[in-house]
């Protein structure tokens, strides 16, 4: 059982076409940007329990990330605040747990 989240439709779509092959029915694929609310991520969890008809998560991997290519002493706190954020897994552990 795999599910995939995504902000970027296009880059999904390609992942599925690639991975469908192997994985037919066992995969799952979202359009959800984690930054943009609590909610819209619990909707794509709740989604993903049904699809895969309340299977526990074995794995958790996130590659969610935003960066700003710069050296520290000119990143803005609101910057690195966005960048801690978006690499959080938090969502999906304070979901899981």
């Amino acid at each position: 059982r795999v599910t995939i989240l995504a902000r970027n439709s296009e880059r999904l779509e390609e992942c599925r076409r690639d991975l469908s092959p192997n994985l037919s029915e066992r995969l799952l694929c979202l359009s959800v940007d984690i930054s943009q609310s609590y909610e819209e991520v619990e909707n794509a969890i709740q989604h993903a329990i049904r699809h895969h008809q309340d299977k526990p998560v074995d794995i958790l991997i996130n590659s969610a990330a935003i960066f700003y290519a710069r050296p520290f002493d000119q990143t803005k706190p609101e910057e690195f605040a966005e960048m801690s954020e978006k690499k959080s897994a938090f969502y999906f552990i304070k979901r899981i747990d």
